[in-house]
């Protein structure tokens, strides 16, 4: 079970609560300049604000539930507000934007706290005087997307200090009245600090440290203190997934050994990993913090196989070099078997006409890059073509035979390769030798006309 621990340093000042702690983890704590953004609506104009904090602005923090924002008045305070209508929301929806780039709202954002009547903690007396603000409702945070923090109120009242620190960075605030849809964009950076809800029952391992990348796979560690019994969820996806989505947006795999591998990767692609502990039922840590690799490519592999101007015993194959190479391997064979990794056949020409094929056989290929002595890429494929002219002429049916020149051993096989080959003048297949139990459906064959028919005799 997950638990929460709040720790809040207090000293009593006669009855007087102050509070003198300093964030777990904030973007400035030395800014000096004072605005009334986000906390001092004294006009319509400063009713609300968006506040955006982009990846590295809370050093150190982690994938986890954001519990409590802080905020830093500019003077002591026994408390700011009350606020009408006070509400906090949060969203991560903004990938990981450095500024605020339109003047428009960003909207579908999480609301963490409302009240209609709020006011805020004492601050101290210490030139910190960090304010800690308790979210009703807890967010889950990624520190490698950009967070969006909304502040809006509609007013107040007393004349208790209500402006904080914010330093100056252009297209960090943007800020209108309480229900606008465009505001204007500002340099008010908001001294800001979160703190993170602690999971005591189950730890949160260290951050994954890469021991091994291949083209496609990556081999990592990390540290637990768990020895948790359902082992480790390890959940990876393109660069900037969020992990824990659902529906889970990266893949998710459940691991009882560690250190462990991800096979399967496309190469010379970034990837995102992370791994939280599985304690026991419905008992798990939060996410690690963020860990990036990227696959290499040492040697591409090809892409996009093709087979064009086929005829009745050669076809051009190629295909896309994601590389330098200028040698490949092509291995060749009947539709479904099973490749060896042994070319078939080394080029250094492509389209290469692979010819003496039989025809009326389909056939699939499969194409590696050879980059240097030693160094080669995984093999791709298959590509299915099938070896033919237009048909044209007599054909027979017969289950008795191989399939193989003019012989079909069913009606199915015969209609593949009319779909495929087309005819090229009149053609006719004679059914022998053969108990046919199909239903085949015959639609239009290419080259097909008055004149190049296509027709079966049965023969009892």
């Amino acid at each position: 079970m997950k638990k929460t621990l709040l720790l809040f340093l207090t000293v009593f000042v006669g009855a007087t609560m102050a509070f003198a702690q300093v964030p777990p983890y904030f973007n400035s704590n030395t800014s000096t300049g004072a605005n009334a953004i986000p906390m001092s609506p004294s006009a319509a104009t400063f009713e609300k604000s968006q506040l955006l904090y982009s990846p590295g602005s809370f050093p150190s923090s982690y994938f986890g539930l954001i519990d409590t924002i802080w905020v830093r008045p500019s003077a002591a305070t026994t408390g700011m507000g009350p606020y009408t209508n006070f509400e906090v929301s949060m969203g991560q929806n903004v990938g990981t934007d450095l500024v605020h780039t339109s003047t428009t709202f960003n909207t579908g954002l999480t609301s963490v706290l409302f009240s209609a009547a709020y006011t805020t903690l004492p601050s101290g007396s210490t030139p910190d005087r960090w304010i800690p603000i308790p979210l009703a409702t807890s967010f889950l945070y990624n520190p490698a997307l950009t967070l969006i923090i909304e502040i809006k109120s509609q007013g107040f009242t007393g004349s208790t200090t209500k402006s904080c620190y914010v330093g100056s960075v252009a297209g960090k605030a943007r800020y209108s009245s309480y229900a606008a849809v465009t505001g204007t964009i500002g340099t008010q950076y908001l001294d800001m600090g979160i703190s993170l809800a602690s999971n005591l029952s189950c730890a949160t391992p260290t951050a994954p440290v890469i021991s091994g990348i291949t083209q496609t796979t990556a081999s990592f560690n990390w540290t637990d203190t768990n020895n948790p019994a359902g082992g480790w969820d390890v959940e990876y996806g393109a660069l900037g997934f969020t992990p824990g989505a659902i529906p889970s947006n990266g893949i998710r795999i459940n691991t009882l050994t560690k250190p462990y591998t991800i096979t399967g990767l496309i190469q010379n692609s970034t990837f995102d990993v992370y791994v939280r502990a599985r304690c026991g039922a419905n008992d798990t840590s939060y996410f690690t913090p963020l860990t990036r690799f990227t696959t290499l490519a040492q040697c591409p592999f090809p892409s996009n196989l093709t087979a064009t101007n086929i005829t009745n015993s050669s076809a051009d194959l190629n295909w896309t070099e994601n590389g330098v190479a200028t040698n490949w391997g092509i291995e060749i064979g009947l539709q479904g078997f099973v490749p060896t990794g042994n070319p078939t056949v080394t080029t250094t020409t492509k389209p290469y006409t692979f010819s003496g094929l039989p025809n009326l056989f389909t056939f699939d290929y499969y194409v590696r890059a050879i980059c240097g002595p030693g160094d080669t890429s995984a093999q791709i494929g298959p590509y299915t073509f099938t070896v033919c002219q237009a048909l044209s002429g007599n054909f027979t049916i017969d289950s008795t035979l191989a399939s193989g020149g003019t012989n079909f051993q069913s009606f199915t096989e015969a209609n593949a390769i009319l779909q495929s080959c087309g005819v090229g003048g009149p053609v006719v297949f004679s059914v022998l030798n053969a108990v046919n139990n199909e239903q085949v459906t015959l639609t239009s064959v290419m080259g097909m006309s008055a004149t190049n028919t296509v027709t079966f005799n049965g023969h009892g």
